[in-house]
């Protein structure tokens, strides 16, 4: 989850911390059906809609909680949608997924050099997403990728 969370210069994961430990102790058990923040606590958490304020009250704490509530939205649907292609992928016996140009794909960055300063753990899996310009027919794509990733 900080993978995602994190921008490009690995510098500023420190300050998403929070946001992600009450995400992830908000999230429901599918298997118990509550949080761990009420399986520890014995109460549910607060939720982040405040009914009684006025709405030039906690200016910045709405910024904040209006700009999490749409990451949340975004990542809830890009799992569905991810979900939605596995099972599609599962339901033809695993076929493999096969690119033609004009595709959008991701490049995995196990290749790329990023300077040593910069927290491994924090490094993206995959970066992109680019375009497939050309097929060579032989498994081998040329993708269009931005300057600064060029050497």
């Amino acid at each position: 989850m900080i993978r995602q969370c994190v921008e490009d210069k690995l510098k500023d994961w420190i300050t998403k911390i929070p946001a992600i430990e009450f995400a992830i102790n908000s999230a429901r058990s599918k298997t118990t059906g509550y949080s761990p923040f009420f399986l520890n606590t014995g109460h549910l958490s607060r939720p982040m809609i405040w009914n009684n304020a006025r709405s030039t009250e906690f200016v910045g704490v709405r910024v904040f909680t209006q700009c999490l509530k749409l990451a949340l939205i975004v990542a809830h649907h890009c799992i569905l949608a991810a979900r939605v292609k596995q099972t599609h992928n599962t339901n033809l016996c695993r076929q493999l997924t096969l690119f033609t140009k004009r595709d959008m794909v991701y490049i995995s960055t196990k290749i790329f050099n990023y300077p040593k300063e910069f927290p491994k753990k924090f490094i993206p899996k995959y970066e992109g997403i680019y375009k497939i310009i050309k097929d060579y027919g032989n498994s081998s794509f040329q993708i269009a990728i931005f300057q600064k990733l060029k050497r």
